[in-house]
């Protein structure tokens, strides 16, 4: 596919974007979307937060009954300081809440049925709507232009989330177009890497998108056989903490310098590094973030845990979302982006078999949403030949659920790797709260 075509089709779709954002908008979303030149950042975040938390109160039962009970009966008493009035929502609540938290104003035809792949263990289900999605692509295209990417550029994905990789021949044909080759980071044996190595070199991608996890390996692959990619300008890491370790060694073979990107399915991408920039800059003019401390007092700036809320999304409004991460913001002013200096709480180790295959969290998540039957579970590694899976059992559990496991690890890992089963009542987080899906002690 030519450059000329990718550029026609990049052209096209936002063509298409624009004209459906200027045909579906809400009402209190259409006359400002993008943000012109008079308004600063912040006066934009706040436009578009206000327009938001009006729209939750008009049309969200959960949101108008919380704020009713903090005293807010009319809309006009609704602004972006609002929001301060709202606890914090968590996943529990979601689950608990979920019908009433779905815009009375939304049709279920313009609601798209979503979940995360459940790092934890357990996946979390939401709804996002179509409106959304469109503005997701914009955050990522402005992104991409942050780095000097366009979209008609090519980019290769090493990517481990099953819903990314959906066959459809719509799927395949926006690939096609936008210049996309999709490579499966659940499949990471040698002969993978040189097939990888292989459509690399004939794709000649300009930027490459994994997790950090899934990259390091292949780079030592790519290392041992000498494998070079001079195509290969930008390469950007997330879902994963990236280390120092992985960043020097990454950005070493594939002679690219690494951007480190924060986000999730819940809300999109959040935050992106930038060149000669420390931390990564903020979406705020998709995302609002909130510190706050470990009895949910909001900090100005400093190092808490994260609340977000995705400015765009009006179908199923999360607002004040506990997204299960801590971090550093820097404080926000005029025209400047805030800034997220440092991020914990998003690593995943990987599970090591002797044959040289390595399992990730991506993988044990998506193995064990397959077939339904457990609630949680943790794998520990202590021994290269040998893993234990502890596991709360679900309400659709049974014996075969176990054996399939069994199975499926068996082939994958060619019978190298001894796979014990332990069940448990629950599971106890780590001294910072979180919980951590693999520990790996080898």
């Amino acid at each position: 596919m030519t450059v000329w075509n990718r550029k026609a089709y990049s052209l096209l779709r936002q063509a298409l974007n624009s004209y459906r954002l200027n045909k579906d908008h809400l009402p209190l979303y259409s006359d400002k979307v993008n943000r012109d030149d008079s308004l600063s950042i912040v006066d934009f975040q706040n436009l578009k937060l206000s327009r938001l938390l009006k729209h939750a109160y008009q049309h969200v039962p959960y949101y108008q009954r919380l704020f009713q009970a903090a005293g807010l009966f009319d809309i006009s008493d609704i602004d972006h300081h609002s929001l301060k009035c709202l606890p914090i929502l968590t996943k529990a609540l979601v689950k608990d809440n979920f019908d009433d938290l779905i815009a009375r104003n939304f049709e279920s035809s313009s609601l798209i049925d979503n979940s995360t792949s459940g790092s934890s263990g357990t996946p979390f289900y939401f709804k996002t709507d179509k409106q959304s999605l469109l503005m997701r692509e914009r955050v990522v295209i402005k992104n991409h232009r942050w780095l000097g990417v366009e979209p008609h550029s090519k980019k290769a994905w090493l990517w481990g989330a099953s819903m990314d990789f959906k066959k459809s021949p719509a799927t395949t044909i926006k690939n096609y177009f936008s210049g996309s080759l999709m490579l499966s980071s659940n499949q990471v044996c040698e002969q993978d890497y040189k097939r990888y190595a292989d459509a690399l070199a004939k794709f000649k991608p300009s930027m490459l998108i994994s997790y950090p996890s899934s990259l390091l390996p292949f780079a030592d692959y790519c290392e041992r056989h000498g494998r070079v990619f001079s195509s290969i300008k930008k390469i950007i890491t997330s879902a994963e903490t990236l280390y120092s370790f992985q960043r020097e060694k990454i950005e070493t073979v594939f002679s690219a310098p690494i951007f480190n990107r924060y986000g999730c399915r819940e809300v999109g991408d959040i935050a992106h590094e930038l060149p000669g920039q420390k931390g990564m800059r903020v979406n705020a003019d998709h995302v609002f973030l909130e510190l706050v401390d470990d009895s949910g007092n909001i900090i100005e700036h400093g190092e808490g845990d994260l609340l977000v809320t995705d400015l765009d999304c009006y179908g199923m409004p999360l607002l004040r979302y506990q997204i299960g991460d801590s971090g550093e913001l820097a404080s926000q002013n005029g025209n400047d982006y805030p800034v997220l200096r440092s991020l914990s709480g998003r690593s995943l180790d990987v599970v090591r078999a002797p044959n040289g295959v390595i399992l990730g969290g991506t993988y044990w998540t998506m193995l064990m949403r397959n077939k339904p039957g457990i609630e949680q579970f943790q794998i520990i590694q202590d021994d290269i030949n040998k893993v234990m899976i502890s596991y709360k059992k679900g309400g659709d559990f049974n014996s075969d659920l176990l054996s399939y496991v069994s199975q499926q690890l068996h082939e994958k890992t060619a019978s190298t790797l001894t796979i014990e089963f332990e069940e448990v009542a629950g599971f106890e987080a780590t001294n910072n709260g979180k919980f951590r899906l693999i520990e790996s002690k080898i």
